[in-house]
């Protein structure tokens, strides 16, 4: 060779970068692998989030209907007494009773209202009562609350509020609840 050229061997340097590249392209192809994995877990939550959509919309709708319902004024027939053999008539009075629940003020609590007729043919009941119950360590606790007479307002009765520890806004709660006829 002539003295002018001179001749430089680059093999060390192509074996070092082909070495080198291996590792380079296999981090080059994880990143490409874990970016398509991370684009198709998205596409999966936007898959399950448009399904569940879709599933809400077709559901049916729950509406809440109010339904009145009117109590009747007058008391049911109901059978007379039979004639004793001695002549005497066995005497009923007939209570009619109506309970609501009064959870409201506190839970467990009924208030409960009796309707006196003397008799099957009474059309209009001859007074009426109303009182709140609870069951207490076994036993029925009663505390009154107001007596009616028919066409005036209740009138309001001192019940013992303590008994079921009450406050009196409580028993004025509770009286309001009374279902007179």
């Amino acid at each position: 060779m002539p003295p002018s050229e001179t001749t430089i061997d680059y093999s060390a340097v192509e074996q070092a970068l082909a070495q080198n590249e291996a590792p380079a392209r296999m981090r080059i192809m994880t990143g490409q692998g874990l970016r398509a994995l991370a684009v198709l877990a998205g596409l999966s939550v936007l898959a399950l989030s448009l399904g569940y959509s879709w599933h809400m919309a077709k559901e049916p709708k729950i509406e809440t209907v109010e339904k009145i319902v009117k109590v009747p004024t007058s008391a049911p027939r109901l059978p007379h007494a039979p004639l004793q053999e001695s002549g005497t008539k066995t005497v009923r009075n007939y209570v009619i009773f109506q309970h609501v629940a009064a959870d409201v003020v506190q839970n467990g609590l009924n208030v409960n209202t009796g309707h006196n007729y003397e008799n099957s043919e009474q059309a209009t009941y001859s007074d009426a009562f109303c009182y709140v119950a609870k069951s207490q360590k076994g036993s029925l606790v009663r505390v009154e609350l107001s007596r009616k007479l028919p066409g005036k307002k209740p009138e309001t009765m001192p019940g013992d509020s303590a008994v079921l520890n009450l406050t009196s806004s409580d028993m004025e709660e509770l009286r309001s609840l009374c279902p007179y006829l």
